[in-house]
């Protein structure tokens, strides 16, 4: 991920659709260039901000809570665990 902004937007101002305040902070933010590019020798993931950003844009848990309790399947869990006992 560069240090650096690569890429102008030019959507903004009152043709545009959703971003229409051509005075918004990210309307003219500077282009670099990239001079030197080095890359790490590892990388270590941020499980915090990867949890924080899945739960916050996709919510898996909730629907994987909604769809794994639902009655009908709860019943089938039950039944298959009786059945396996005997």
């Amino acid at each position: 991920m560069p240090n650096k902004n690569l890429v102008s937007n030019i959507g903004f101002g009152q043709l545009a659709e959703n971003t229409m305040d051509a005075n918004s902070v990210f309307s003219n933010i500077p282009l670099e260039e990239i001079t030197d590019i080095v890359h790490p020798k590892f990388m270590v993931p941020e499980k915090e901000a990867d949890h924080l950003i899945l739960t916050r844009e996709f919510k898996p848990i909730f629907d994987y809570l909604k769809k794994h309790n639902s009655l009908r399947r709860r019943f089938k869990r039950w039944f298959w665990a009786i059945v396996r006992v005997k």
